[in-house]
């Protein structure tokens, strides 16, 4: 075989409902383009005749092996034995024949004519070694005797693929020169038409491949073979599996991952997009302090962490300066907020009163006391100031009234002061005064007592001639002339009536008027009547001066019947003597041991009160008479 150059326009086209594509040899993937001579002779073909030729190998054309194939006159095979006839008049398009062809120029071609060299067909090999059948049109003139064709069709064993290769296309008319009359394609189910009728396309040395999709495998064995699975060595990926979230096309369709990125924002979960339904985090995105992780590299806030603490402000960390102090962190009581969930010490007030020792809470078992208590006066610390009681001590004494200072308006009254006898009780004790009433009477000297070492001396005390002033009022009654007449109530004699200067011990008693003037302690008769001071005589009383009362002894009383003395009168009829006076008498004694004698009381007096006497004299003892006094005194206060 000859092997001659060609040169064409570059074209190609595909893939049809088949998938086969063409290429020429102009284009990359385009064939060389190498005309090889079919060996053998002449078939001997005459016009609009065909001959099956046997290929010497299996074909697969569209699906369809075949091993003979008919070749035509009019510059076209067909496959397989059918189709005797191929009509000299070309069909626009191929599919209208009805068989699977391969016309490399189908037109009204004369291989009986004088000038055709004739038509050949048979197989040989490549280069390579890889077997060729070829059919040849070697200058076969056109029927309209306008001048002749070289061309060839090549069904390559290796791959199944079929060769156009044209050495001259010059028939010397336009209407039939480079194809103008001639439809240039395949089909076989599927139409491949590079050229129909076109004078633009087919030149000298020109060639045109048809390529069969790939050879149908299925080497992973899921059912779908090369030709349409992705990938034929994964059983997982082919076009029936449902797409992954795994950054491979599952579904073969070309398209990655698609509907696994639900924000739109470019990345997918198996991508690394750790939240999908917000397109501002992603691997792509920037980290911000928010508490997210925006760039899903698995850390929250990176470069957001002043102190180190694993904590950032936007994370919870109210103090990003300082690592001891964030939301992990132990709250201490140092009136801090150590764990940053907005309060202080808590668990560190244990009366609930809202203050913590290290918060000043000077007792924290009370809640009434803290610093922001009132101040109350109690004798505790109420506001923890290290004061108790401060502004409660009105005096300035250093004791308030709950210290027990009864009296916090005098700076002189508290616990502890000194009694002192002013009706105060300056001690604080309860008790007035007390260790200033030393007689026990019942008096002060601060109440008026003034000698508090008598118990007979006090205010409102009787006063007595005892020479002090009994009733403290500041005056000795034992001094005072009240009548101004020269004798005093505590004289010896006494003035019986210090009031009425008429009465005292000199004073001229007037007998019968029933005041005693003298002070002898009682009024004398009238003459002539001897019935003592205890006598009632009445107006009924017959004592007269011719009364024969007398004194001489032995004289008995004869007093008569109508005299009406009673029982208190003591006549009696001693034959010794007749004692005229009350027998109990306590003053004198008016019997003077001499027989029918009655003394006047008068003048006994001075012998028998205040006075040491003796049988010849009748003179008072001021010792005697001042004892007797003393003795009177201490009898009157006992009393």
């Amino acid at each position: 075989m000859l092997a001659l150059p060609s040169v064409a326009a570059a074209a190609n086209g595909g893939p049809d409902a088949w998938g086969y594509t063409w290429a020429d040899t102009n284009d990359p993937s385009g064939p060389p383009g190498t005309y090889y001579y079919a060996p053998g002779s002449p078939l001997g073909l005459g016009d609009d005749d065909s001959q099956v030729v046997a290929l010497g190998f299996s074909f697969e054309f569209y699906g369809i092996t075949y091993t003979d194939v008919r070749v035509h006159s009019n510059g076209a095979i067909t496959f397989g034995t059918g189709g005797s006839t191929l009509s000299f008049i070309n069909q626009c398009p191929l599919s209208n024949y009805g068989n699977d062809i391969a016309a490399p120029f189908w037109d009204d071609l004369d291989p009986s004519a004088t000038n055709s060299l004739g038509v050949y067909a048979g197989t040989g090999t490549d280069p390579g070694g890889n077997l060729v059948f070829i059919a040849e049109w070697y200058y076969i003139e056109n029927f309209a005797g306008t001048g002749d064709v070289t061309l060839e069709v090549q069904l390559h064993d290796v791959d199944d693929h079929i060769e156009f290769v044209y050495l001259d296309t010059d028939l010397g008319s336009s209407t039939y020169t480079n194809g103008a009359s001639a439809s240039v394609g395949i089909y076989g189910g599927a139409l491949l038409s590079p050229s129909c009728n076109s004078s633009s396309l087919l030149t000298d040395g020109y060639g045109i491949g048809f390529y069969p999709p790939p050879p149908v495998t299925d080497a992973d064995g899921d059912g779908w073979d090369a030709s349409t699975d992705c990938d034929d060595g994964n059983p997982s990926i082919n076009p029936g599996m449902a797409e992954a979230c795994d950054s491979i096309d599952n579904d073969c369709d070309g398209s990655i991952d698609e509907g696994y990125d639900n924000d739109g924002d470019g990345w997918t979960t198996c991508a690394g997009d750790c939240l999908d339904n917000n397109a501002s985090i992603n691997p792509g995105a920037s980290e911000a302090c928010d508490g997210l992780d925006q760039d899903c590299d698995g850390s929250v806030d990176e470069g957001f962490d002043g102190d180190g603490d694993g904590w950032t402000t936007c994370g919870g960390d109210c103090v990003d300066n300082n690592a001891g102090i964030s939301p992990g962190a132990t709250e201490v009581c140092d009136g801090i907020d150590q764990d940053c969930d907005g309060n202080v010490d808590e668990g560190f007030d244990g009366d609930g009163d809202g203050w913590t020792t290290c918060a000043g809470d000077c007792n924290d078992t009370n809640a009434a006391i803290n610093p922001g208590a009132p101040e109350i006066c109690d004798s505790a610390d109420n506001d923890c100031d290290g004061n108790a009681d401060e502004g409660f001590d009105a005096d300035g004494d250093g004791y308030e009234a709950c210290d027990g200072d009864c009296d916090d308006s005098d700076a002189g009254v508290f616990p502890g002061a000194v009694e002192i006898c002013d009706f105060v009780d300056n001690d604080c004790d309860l008790v007035v005064d007390e260790g200033f009433d030393l007689d026990g009477d019942g008096f002060l000297t601060c109440d008026g007592d003034c000698d508090d070492g008598d118990i007979f001396i006090y205010p409102g005390a009787p006063e007595i001639c005892d020479g002090a002033d009994s009733d403290c009022d500041g005056i000795n009654a034992d001094l005072i002339d009240g009548d101004g007449d020269g004798w005093l109530a505590c004289d010896d004699p006494a003035d019986c009536d210090d009031a009425d200067a008429s009465i005292n011990p000199a004073a001229t008693d007037i007998p019968g008027d029933g005041i005693d003037q003298d002070c002898d302690g009682e009024d004398p008769l009238p003459p002539g009547d001897d019935d003592d001071v205890s006598d009632d005589d009445d107006v009924s009383d017959d004592d007269d001066a011719t009364d024969d009362d007398d004194d001489g002894p032995d004289d008995d009383d004869d007093d008569d019947a109508t005299d009406d003395d009673d029982v208190s009168d003591d006549d009696d009829s001693d034959s010794v003597g007749d004692d005229d006076d009350s027998a109990d008498d306590a003053w004198w004694d008016d019997d003077e041991g001499v027989q029918g004698t009655d003394a006047d009381a008068a003048t006994s007096r001075s012998t028998t009160f205040g006075c040491a006497c003796n049988a010849s004299t009748a003179s008072a003892s001021p010792v005697v008479g001042g004892l007797a006094l003393l003795i009177l005194g201490l009898v009157r206060r006992r009393d």
